[in-house]
């Protein structure tokens, strides 16, 4: 990724304080883009309630499914009578 201004930078004279500029610019660069990252995550965060919501759905998937594999017993048991 090229850096703004880094051309000015590089042809602006001494190379060690260019480097120590260089450094400056990419700390700033990372910390703002850690920032923004914490924002998306603040701002999409789910909220309580919504992990209250997720774990009673998945209660109520559960208990559908021993209900759904109850049903198939009895259905499977009536069948090997029949057989």
């Amino acid at each position: 990724m090229k850096i703004i201004g880094g051309d000015i930078i590089l042809e602006s004279g001494d190379l060690k304080e260019n480097r120590w500029i260089m450094r400056d610019i990419e700390e700033v660069r990372n910390k703002t883009k850690k920032e923004i990252g914490y924002l998306e995550f603040k701002k999409f965060k789910p909220k309580p309630e919504i992990f209250a919501d997720i774990s009673r759905y998945n209660k109520d998937i559960d208990d559908f499914i021993t209900f759904l594999d109850a049903k198939y017993k009895e259905w499977e048991e009536s069948r090997e009578g029949k057989v």
